[in-house]
């Protein structure tokens, strides 16, 4: 190569190389093998084959249910053109990322193909025969019907609104009810007690918290944390990790669409599809932190968001969020004045409680809030979706009127007796609770505290000051050194074989010794002979 084209090829690789829809530059592209082309090709051709031929059985079943009630003694045939087939493929195409190489693919031919291997009938222009048995029935679309296609054939201007969307998805059975999820958006203060002679919790002491689960209650995703600060003192020196929360601090300190779709894509999106292969559905209500729809689906179309209209779906069927947020602050609480209880030794004291909550940190709250989110009951998960029956198969006399809003002590609240027994002793062992340290919580209170469930409607403050942290830097600089950690975990260890504890707590201490001891550094003068 001569001196010339050199210069000019460096030149070139100076420069800013374009960008793919994949997030690749051009000359990577290049680069690449045919030989991965090719694969990465096959490996989207097929997903879109499979995503198309469950679009048409999803289709031809619920042609069936509006046509004949979903009974086996009418089968319908639904014929559907080439025109329409190839349309509804390069929709599904685009949203998996498909290249325009692979848009190219997508012909006619290509569609007798996919139809020829996935089994599915062919709509040839000659009318359709007549049906064999008097019980089939044979729909064709065809382009020319473009106009009486139903609202699955059309473009995304006709698509039908969230909340029909939801009532269409729930009524045809597409999602289990382990598959359909209710995301949880609200402000905690967690600090906050049902007492009102503790001084009231400053700004700085609420963050937002954001968790999903299903409407059985058997998964819960992980709690997604929002504070003003992006490093508190308290995390410092923490390898979050190590943390059963995410925390996401800094700016505004709320919930914003940005964030509620990093956790969709990194947090909910791959929990929910190891464990529902066939997909799930995300259920929030539209709020200020909420984003499009379009901006929350799972590379391969199986995960989604659904939004419905704030209040209700406009036939009375609402999604109770109130029952989860009042059981989660009230069993957080009751974490919270058992550690107080725990953690002192003059239980008579009457500044115990404010004294604890003054060291106590955002960090030690993180546990507290994992288990209450975990030990929710899952007849709570059930409630939420009781006003929501009306949009299923079951049967609407089991909504109740006046669903309870949150956690209540008197029996008249519209929940069935033995959840309104349990909502009330729940309440009644946390004002329990108070009493034994000195606090002064009477039913009043405690019906006001219960129903302040953090509502998502708060305002959305602008951007505030960073602010300064009020602990010293010695304060948090006391981390242990490896060796320090280990010689802590040992005498922890000759205390632990003396009570009769699970073994595998004693496994557990053995094996983080192993690891402080490893992470210590390693003198190597000792071992060099010129040392």
């Amino acid at each position: 190569m001569s001196p010339k084209n050199k210069e000019k090829k460096a030149k070139r690789s100076s420069e800013v190389q374009p960008r793919t829809r994949n997030g690749r530059t051009h000359s990577d592209v290049i680069d690449e093998s045919p030989d991965d082309v090719t694969a990465e090709r096959k490996i989207l051709e097929t997903a879109l084959e499979r995503a198309l031929f469950r679009w048409f059985e999803r289709y031809q079943q619920q042609q069936q249910r509006e046509r004949h009630g979903g009974g086996d003694e009418v089968r319908v045939t639904v014929l559907i053109s080439t025109a329409e087939l190839r349309k509804k493929a390069l929709g599904i195409a685009r949203r998996l990322g498909a290249s325009q190489e692979l848009l190219g693919l997508i012909t006619r031919t290509w569609i007798r193909r996919w139809q020829t291997r996935y089994g599915v009938p062919k709509a040839s222009s000659t009318p359709p025969p007549h049906p064999t048995q008097a019980a089939d029935v044979t729909i064709t679309v065809t382009a020319a019907e473009e106009s009486e296609v139903p609202s699955a054939l059309q473009e995304e201007s006709d698509v039908p609104s969230p909340a029909e969307q939801l009532r269409r998805i729930m009524r045809n059975g597409e999602y289990s009810a382990d598959q359909v999820y209710c995301a949880y958006g609200f402000q905690l203060d967690w600090k906050s007690l049902p007492d009102r002679t503790l001084e009231e919790t400053s700004p700085c002491d609420r963050v937002w918290v954001l968790m999903a689960g299903n409407r059985t209650g058997r998964h819960r995703t992980r709690m997604l944390i929002t504070g003003r600060l992006w490093r508190p003192s308290c995390l410092r020196h923490v390898n979050m990790l190590s943390q059963p929360v995410v925390y996401a601090g800094g700016g505004s300190g709320t919930l914003t669409p940005d964030l509620f779709t990093w956790w969709f894509h990194h947090e909910f999106a791959p929990a929910a599809a190891t464990l529902h292969p066939r997909g799930a559905l995300l259920v929030v209500e539209q709020a200020a932190f909420v984003p499009q729809e379009s901006e929350c689906v799972a590379p391969d179309g199986g995960v989604r968001l659904v939004v419905y209209p704030k209040g209700n779906f406009g036939d009375g069927a609402v999604l109770n969020h109130g029952l989860v947020v009042s059981e989660l602050r009230t069993r957080y609480a009751m974490m919270l004045l058992s550690s107080v209880s725990v953690n002192s030794t003059d239980h008579q004291h009457a500044s115990l409680v404010p004294d604890y909550l003054r060291n106590f940190a955002l960090k030690d709250a993180f546990p507290m809030l994992h288990r209450s989110w975990l030990t929710l009951r899952s007849e709570t998960f059930l409630r939420c979706w009781e006003r929501v029956a009306s949009l299923t198969n079951d049967e609407p006399g089991l909504c109740p009127d006046t669903p309870a809003r949150s956690l209540v002590l008197s029996s008249s609240s519209g929940a069935s007796p033995a959840h309104a027994q349990e909502d009330r002793m729940m309440l009644l062992e946390l004002q329990w609770l108070s009493h034994d340290l000195g606090l002064e919580v009477t039913d009043d209170d405690l019906a006001t505290w219960a129903l302040d469930c953090g509502s998502p409607d708060a305002p959305q403050n602008t951007v505030k000051t960073e602010l300064e942290d009020d602990v010293s830097e010695e304060a948090v600089s006391g981390v242990p050194t490896p060796a320090e950690a280990a010689d802590h975990l040992a005498q922890a260890l000759l205390w632990m074989e003396t009570e009769p504890l699970d073994p595998a707590l004693l496994l557990v201490v053995r094996d983080i010794i192993t690891i402080a001891k490893q992470a210590c550094p390693v003198n190597l003068g000792i071992i060099l002979p010129f040392a």
